[in-house]
């Protein structure tokens, strides 16, 4: 039994030492052409994109996964390139072995294998004594291209940071938007200190608000999108009145009694009316959601009309101390509040309005119509509480002229001037002091976006001063940024490491291809111990290389006069040439 395992494992050994060149021969072959593949195929992945399916899992920090795919790309280049030229050299010893040829030239050639710095050093030789320049040149390159291609693989592919959208629930703030229940009588009194804020400073940060919309908001964190919300935008429209008249009241101060055809109603009474001067606008009566305002100058329409007007005159102090007597034209109307349901994109992250959906609410007029249709006896609930907004408003300057009447009649609200600061009027309150400047020219549209949001900056600062969005249980789905990464190839190093591995596969054959695949030879390297075995059977070749001298030189000029195959233990076809001057008969074959 144990010699026949002994036999099997005989026959296995000889055949592998017979057929091991041819094999190690084919592998080496097709690890160039698997190398030449590998960087096509890179360069198809990247032509469709498919290697930015590959995406870094997000528990994964993107140093780690970086540092991950640089070392694996360097570990595999230097391992395959260990491989290639460990195929390569031994099979090219193998022919420099077998190889009949000057002893030079196997040395040299044998040699150029030590590293790129070995193979400079006996290419530069060639140009004293040239014995195997392109043979050397050939290792030179290769290995050349073995150091470039490590430099290039490590770099073949790197990850690139991408934005990922999550969806995540976020608690709504601003809930939307139970206008029925605005607390508007509790929280007035608070609304209206924001309100003034807001007249005053334009840039005020009011998240929720944008012109005349009012949106939802949510719980802000930094990495979020974007979330779709709902909305609401106020609309106004403003409508002249028929039949106006003023009456002065002798007994009231210089008052006025104004009546005026309001819609399909009986005529209504407004009283009293003071004078007053430029940029001004008043309310003088609020129900539901409408509101009547006298306003100086006139707002002209697209055809530069007045809508509906009347005239007062009073008393004007002059400069020298006397009275003198001027009439003033006073614009009155009524604006009616309206209310459009849309849904609106906003910035998850700062709550900023992105963008609104329809429907659109209505469009501002462009001319003066007098109001025909009486809705003011239709209640809206979600808009009903304008008319306090009006009503309930501090009031705080006295407009009329130095007389300073000290009347309810003749005080501006803190409404009235959030009204005048989005026209972009100045209060300028005494026919002394009168402006040089003209009034800010306003248009019936302007006007009509002005009073809308005039509703708008109310309804917010009611629902911030109760803290109403604080009551919210109500989640919205918000898309959340993430940063990973995905796998990218670069095309530049694919591009190189591809020509390099063509280069590679070209020179191979002329390295390795020579002897017959079943051909054997004494030894598998070129070590000082197998140099020394080897020059003992050649004695001829031995006895010429002893004569020469130590230098480099000299040993290269006797190996130029041997030819040999080295790698065979028989001295058979050795050739020694004479050395120029020697008889004949000291030479050996």
């Amino acid at each position: 039994m144990e010699v026949h395992n002994s036999s099997r494992a005989s026959s296995s050994r000889e055949w592998w030492q017979t057929w091991k060149w041819f094999v190690y021969t084919v592998a080496c072959y097709v690890s160039h052409v698997i190398l030449v593949i590998i960087h096509i195929v890179l360069l198809v992945l990247h032509k469709f994109r498919l290697e930015e399916k590959v995406i870094i899992p997000s528990i994964i920090s993107n140093h780690v996964a970086t540092v991950a795919v640089t070392v694996t790309l360097q570990t595999f280049g230097t391992g395959y390139g260990v491989l290639l030229v460990w195929l390569t050299q031994r099979l090219a010893l193998r022919r420099d072995l077998l190889q009949r040829q000057t002893l030079t030239a196997t040395h040299d050639k044998a040699n150029a294998w030590g590293g790129l710095g070995a193979a400079l050093n006996i290419l530069l030789m060639q140009f004293n004594l040239t014995a195997a320049a392109g043979g050397v040149l050939l290792v030179m390159l290769y290995l050349g291209g073995i150091t470039a291609l490590h430099i290039t693989s490590s770099s073949l592919m790197s990850l690139e940071p991408f934005k990922t959208l999550q969806p995540v629930d976020s608690i709504v703030q601003y809930e939307m938007l139970n206008l029925t229940d605005l607390p508007i009588d509790s929280d007035w009194a608070t609304a209206t200190a924001l309100i003034r804020s807001m007249a005053g400073y334009p840039e005020l940060k009011t998240s929720g608000l944008s012109g005349a919309t009012l949106y939802e908001t949510v719980s802000a964190r930094s990495g979020y999108d974007s979330a779709t919300v709902n909305a609401v935008t106020f609309g106004a429209q403003c409508y002249s009145l028929s039949n106006v008249d003023a009456t002065l009241n002798p007994t009231q101060n210089g008052s006025y009694t104004v009546s005026a055809t309001d819609g399909n109603q009986s005529p209504v009474t407004y009283s009293p009316i003071y004078g007053f001067y430029e940029n001004v606008t008043y309310a003088v009566s609020a129900y539901g959601r409408t509101v009547t305002i006298l306003a100086t100058p006139p707002i002209l329409d697209a055809n530069l009309s007045r809508g509906s007007t009347f005239n007062i005159t009073q008393n004007v102090p002059a400069k020298d101390g006397s009275n003198a007597t001027e009439t003033v034209t006073i614009q009155i109307m009524t604006c009616v509040l309206s209310l459009t349901d849309r849904g609106a994109s906003i910035n998850a992250s700062t709550n900023e309005l992105l963008s609104l959906t329809s429907p659109s609410p209505p469009s501002p007029s462009s001319l003066w119509t007098p109001w025909q249709d009486d809705s003011t006896g239709n209640p809206d609930p979600r808009l009903d509480w304008f008319n306090d907004t009006w009503n309930l408003a501090a009031r705080t300057t006295d407009f009329y002229g130095p007389t300073r009447c000290g009347q309810q009649g003749c005080l501006l609200s803190l409404v009235d001037e959030y009204l005048m600061a989005l026209l972009g009027w100045q209060y300028n309150g005494t026919a002394l002091n009168r402006s040089t400047t003209p009034a800010f020219p306003n248009t019936l549209a302007g006007l009509e976006s002005s009073v809308a949001q005039v509703a708008s900056g109310a309804a917010w600062a009611v629902l911030t001063a109760s803290g109403y969005y604080n009551d919210s249980t109500n989640v919205v789905n918000v898309t959340q940024t993430q940063i990973t990464s995905h796998l990218f190839i670069n095309v530049a190093p694919v591009s190189i490491g591809l020509s390099i591995s063509i280069l590679l596969l070209a020179l191979s054959p002329f390295l390795i291809h020579g002897p017959g695949a079943t051909e054997q030879h004494a030894v598998e390297s070129l070590g000082i111990l197998q140099v020394i075995w080897l020059s003992s059977r050649h004695d001829a070749i031995q006895n010429e290389v002893a004569k020469a001298g130590s230098s480099s030189l000299e040993l290269r000029v006797a190996g130029l006069r041997c030819t040999t195959s080295l790698g065979n233990e028989s001295a058979e076809g050795d050739e020694v040439r004479a050395t120029k001057g020697r008889n004949s008969s000291e030479r050996e074959s």
